[in-house]
């Protein structure tokens, strides 16, 4: 599975987080379909490192 997430800060960076390879585990909860379901899943990096790219904020000229 891969993931992927952008994030800015409030200066104008932004910043791209991909997991090109994760693996996931967690338990799966019972329920019916009307039912309201809560799950936590925790993922793991797997074979490939992670990939973090920043992109620069735009200072405009005075």
């Amino acid at each position: 599975m891969r993931l992927s997430s952008r994030s800015e800060t409030v200066l104008g960076n932004e910043y791209v987080f991909s997991l090109p390879a994760v693996e996931v585990d967690g338990e799966l909860p019972n329920g019916s379909k009307t039912d309201l379901l809560e799950v936590t899943l925790n993922y793991t990096v797997a074979k490939e490192a992670p990939i973090i790219t920043r992109k620069a904020a735009i200072t405009p000229e005075p």
